[in-house]
């Protein structure tokens, strides 16, 4: 298998940004898990006051890994080895046979945000703090839209996908007709970029024919992308379904990637206020079906770093990759 470099990518380092790593259901209270990305092996556990700590995997002593057999004491993680103690700072503060600590010895922590059902954290090839913080997705917190957990999440793991790959999804108007099946080719109605935000709104049309969900056929209404660095973009149904798809990825290593959607869904839809049920289980699951399609154009493509772009497209998709360029460290990328 070939790495993202291998195929034609022009960085070699990850890009700087919040990534998602878990949602927030799967990690309760006192509870640790093991987990790798960046090309690390980590650990997550959640203290006995319910807040989130993430930090490298491997006891400094003797190299066990704490997210297998490691238990959590108060906001602290003990080695299942020879049962060291680690505070949340990485700082050991219990060796059980011996008077004395290691202060010489630390365990890397990360920054880790809990939003939007979601747990992210912080990635910065040269360990630099957050340039920024997450977004807040007001259909998260809106009582009138359904949680997107149970029911509105997936997730595709280990993908052989640069995170970048769906980003520059964002921009690629043509492909819509032809990988989601869209009746038509969308229009760029608005790109605005500015900092690490990226935002678009596509004219788009839905349905081909006459459905559940488009019952007198194709509705034309707008697709809004928001983009986050690469690691973090919602897709909104606008003037068609009052529907958010965040669909999120953080590269395992160099070559593999997770993949994960997370739905929030009006309840007007719903057949239950409780359950997300009825239309509006169907909107979601149509959202994941679209991905479906993707995934193995991704997995097998190679990228063009000087893709010969038509005027239609160009101006979009050159824009969109000059902003991802600043994710990355200055001054590193490969020659291909």
């Amino acid at each position: 298998m070939a790495t993202f470099v291998e195929r034609n990518f022009p960085h070699a380092a990850f890009a700087t940004g919040w990534y998602q790593i878990a949602w927030s259901s799967e990690i309760k209270l006192k509870e640790t898990k093991s987990m790798r990305y960046f090309s690390q092996d980590l650990v997550c556990y959640r203290g006995e006051s319910g807040k989130l700590y993430l930090m490298d995997a491997h006891c400094p002593h003797l190299g066990a890994h704490l997210g297998v057999g490691g238990c959590v004491e108060n906001e602290n993680i003990r080695c299942p080895f020879h049962g060291w103690l680690w505070d949340c700072e990485g700082k050991n503060v219990e060796v059980p046979y011996s008077e004395r600590v290691n202060r010489a010895k630390s365990i890397k922590t990360w920054e880790v945000r809990e939003v939007n059902e979601a747990i992210l954290t912080w990635y910065d090839s040269e360990g630099k703090p957050p340039a920024w913080e997450p977004p807040v997705i007001p259909e998260a917190e809106d009582d009138n839209f359904y949680k997107c957990e149970p029911g509105g999440t997936y997730t595709w793991g280990k993908v052989r996908v640069h995170p970048q790959f769906l980003a520059e999804n964002a921009a690629d108007i043509a492909h819509f007709r032809f990988v989601h099946r869209a009746p038509e080719t969308p229009k760029v109605e608005l790109m605005e970029i500015k900092g690490h935000h990226a935002h678009l709104i596509h004219k788009y049309p839905y349905g081909k024919k006459p459905s559940d969900l488009t019952p007198d056929g194709t509705i034309w209404g707008d697709l809004e992308v928001e983009a986050w660095g690469v690691g973090l973009i919602n897709f909104r149904l606008v003037k068609y379904f009052d529907l958010v798809n965040a669909l999120n990825i953080t590269p395992i290593d160099e070559e593999y990637s997770d993949i994960r959607a997370s739905c929030w869904v009006s309840k007007k839809y719903g057949d239950n206020k409780d359950e997300l049920s009825g239309k509006a289980k169907k909107a979601v699951d149509e959202q994941f079906r679209l991905t479906d399609f993707d995934v193995p154009i991704w997995e097998n493509m190679l990228y063009v770093k000087r893709a010969p772009l038509v005027a239609e497209e160009a101006k979009a998709y050159s824009d969109l990759r000059k902003w991802c360029d600043q994710f990355y460290p200055a001054k590193e990328e490969v020659q291909n």
